[in-house]
């Protein structure tokens, strides 16, 4: 039901109005993200002086990040150079070990020395069972894709 705070909500945007208050990523119209446009003027091209990476990487300092930053291609984007990436799962689950609080399921939770809260009260298979879900369900894998903005000319865009 809508509230009258939602009225200036476009109706026609289903997946905003399906996935309020829900922590799931929603899909996106505005992706994938457009190519920058270049202007085939020569008088914006940067100069030589401003290609120097050493110079400009000095300039970055500590905010220079290799895992996201780089001057050359990265070795995964000359391999698979859309960004495709074939996902780890094995029959629909991630393959990475579950994390901490997937394994806390379940377990007694102690608050001091007195207060106790007991666990679930069920089997071992159901247990296993809400575990191996909610690792599914809070599984979010991120996928890469490099976006090169060096032109044909060698100029960055």
């Amino acid at each position: 039901m809508l509230k009258e705070a939602d009225n200036d909500m476009d109706i026609n945007d289903v997946t905003a109005f399906q996935r309020r208050g829900t922590s799931r990523p929603a899909p996106s119209d505005k992706l994938p993200i457009m190519d920058l446009i270049e202007n085939p003027n020569a008088a914006f091209d940067p100069p030589e002086s401003e290609l120097n990476h050493m110079k400009l990487r000095k300039l970055l300092g500590d905010d220079f990040d290799p895992e996201y930053m780089g001057i050359g291609r990265p070795i995964i984007a000359v391999f698979q150079p859309n960004g495709t990436v074939s996902l780890n799962n094995r029959r629909g689950r991630p393959r990475e070990q579950r994390p901490n609080f997937v394994k806390e399921i379940g377990k007694p939770i102690r608050y001091g020395t007195h207060i106790r809260v007991p666990g679930l009260n069920m089997n071992s298979r159901a247990k296993q069972k809400v575990k191996k879900y909610i690792w599914n369900y809070t599984h979010c894998p991120v996928v890469y894709a490099w976006k090169d903005l060096v032109d044909q000319r060698g100029t960055l865009l």
